[in-house]
């Protein structure tokens, strides 16, 4: 019989405990209250061990977080690991690991405490039915993750969160510092208190401009927002503002020799009063524009003198009408078969609502850019001279826009196929085996898509399954009373959403 090992001082918890490894198997429950008590037992085992008495087979501990101390802290745990391996007091093939229970799970808490030897950080108040899964996993060791709870097998694309250094944030986009360069044009979602507040941060879609090698070996990466909506604006302006390490910085041209040439545009949509709004927008700011209005790509319904055919375009402005009832290869052929030149057209996307989701998003992926009206003359006239610097400004106006210096990091959102999931954690396909007690945070959205949740995870047990492809099962750790509902509410409606498509 395998002895359970309890440091917790409350009864309570103690009892639940208890009654959970009850229901798992006969194992051999044996509480301590402190760390010198436990030490002692310890002590005494391994004394009577020695002395031909009867060994314990140590299959786990449950400590209390608050008991760990200079006394017992995460890497002493490591080494009692090893010397009861060595007293023979566990099992050498699945030594005893180590469970840690605490009421404050945040990451930065988490992260400190996180071993091979630690399996997981269970959150008080326990919740009993993920209680006895995460037990039941912890006496397994490292292998695939087990449990008896509802798991959704089939691929959900769920959003992964990257920190990444940022270090200034500007009206238009952002810039940040990473070990490695990114690839221009990649756009994602961005989540920083800089878009909101500290306690509600916002995100925003961005993509790279352009990437700089630094003396140190590190990469600005320049950001640019895309799809961001009027509010989104107000919140990146209002944070600029109350920043002291603010300074104004010039938006350059490109070719001096290009500027005094004239620049054509079109402008699809079947509203000439938006047509009107986008042109005067346009030429407020800039000039030796020249424009016409296509008000459809149905060939049907194109009108003969549209003055279309032939002309040398530079841009595109579409409208909500016309690129949400075509695809952007529609009209891109539609534009390629009339207009010169056939490369270097820019095209932007124009509509009510910003951008909020990948699902939108993807369908304005060969967009240059994507504004929201009624659109905001500032922040337009700025993203047209960053797209066109040849743009010709009336009046030989130089274009600036604030940028605050912050120390500080940005949460990348990227989207990955999770290939299963259940209430205690998941399994990722990846294309290289991630290192057990790697941690990676997931954005799991509420079940009417109005809301999101961040729950970090940590890799349990990872294996290849063939060339370039490893299954990593990830475990939920630190998991709080409230992203437990959030995830059993989501995992309710997968089951049922499951349970219907089998019912035909």
């Amino acid at each position: 019989m395998k002895h359970i090992i309890v440091l917790e001082r409350d009864d309570l918890y103690f009892d639940q405990i208890k009654t959970q490894f009850k229901e798992l198997g006969e194992y051999e429950v044996v509480r301590h209250i402190d760390v010198q008590e436990l030490f002692g037992w310890l002590k005494q085992v391994i004394a009577s061990s020695k002395e031909g008495g009867k060994k314990p087979n140590i299959g786990l501990f449950v400590i209390e977080e608050d008991l760990l101390t200079e006394k017992l802290n995460v890497a002493l745990l490591a080494k009692m690991r090893d010397l009861l391996v060595q007293g023979g007091l566990t099992d050498p093939e699945q030594p005893a690991g180590f469970i840690l229970t605490s009421y404050s799970t945040s990451l930065d808490k988490i992260s400190a405490h996180i071993h091979e030897t630690v399996f997981n950080i269970i959150h008080k108040p326990f919740d009993k039915m993920t209680l006895k899964e995460f037990l039941n996993v912890a006496l397994a060791g490292r292998a695939p993750i087990a449990t008896e709870m509802y798991q959704h097998d089939g691929e959900v694309v769920l959003e992964i969160i990257k920190l990444i250094p940022l270090r200034a944030v500007s009206e238009i986009g952002f810039r940040t510092q990473a070990s490695r360069p990114i690839e221009s044009g990649n756009k994602a979602r961005y989540i920083s208190e800089h878009f909101g507040s500290k306690e509600t941060p916002g995100s925003i879609f961005a993509y790279c401009t352009n990437t700089e090698k630094q003396e140190d070996e590190k990469f600005e990466g320049s950001f640019s927002f895309f799809g961001a909506g009027q509010e989104d604006l107000r919140k990146v302006r209002i944070n600029i503002q109350k920043a002291n390490n603010k300074e104004s910085e010039p938006i350059l041209n490109e070719d001096e020799k290009r500027i005094d040439l004239d620049k054509k545009v079109i402008i699809l949509t079947a509203n000439p009063e938006l047509f009107e709004d986008t042109k005067s927008k346009i030429e407020d700011r800039f000039e030796q524009i020249e424009f016409l209005h296509a008000k459809t790509i149905d060939e049907s319904l194109e009108e003969e003198d549209s003055g279309i055919a032939g002309f040398p375009v530079e841009a595109v402005f579409v409208h909500k009408e016309i690129h949400k009832n075509n695809d952007f290869e529609n009209i891109k052929e539609y534009i390629d078969k009339r207009c010169d030149p056939k490369s270097h057209i820019k095209y932007f996307a124009i509509d009510e609502e910003p951008l909020s989701n990948y699902q939108s998003m993807k369908r304005y992926q060969d967009y240059a850019d994507f504004f929201t009206l009624p659109l905001d003359r500032f922040y337009f006239d700025r993203k047209l001279k960053q797209h066109c610097p040849n743009w010709k400004i009336k009046n030989k106006e130089v274009l600036t826009r604030d940028i605050m210096s912050v120390e500080d990091s940005i949460k990348s959102a990227i989207e990955v196929p999770v290939n299963k999931i259940s209430e205690i954690g998941l399994t990722l396909m990846y294309h290289r085996e991630l290192p057990v007690t790697t941690l990676r945070t997931f954005i799991i959205p509420s079940v009417d898509g109005t809301s999101e949740e961040e729950v970090t995870a940590m890799c349990h047990y990872s294996e290849k399954i063939e060339k370039d492809v490893f299954k990593n099962d990830f475990i939920f750790v630190g998991v709080t009373d409230h992203q437990q509902k959030f995830i059993r509410k989501w995992m309710v409606a997968k089951y049922a959403n499951a349970k219907a498509k089998a019912n035909g």
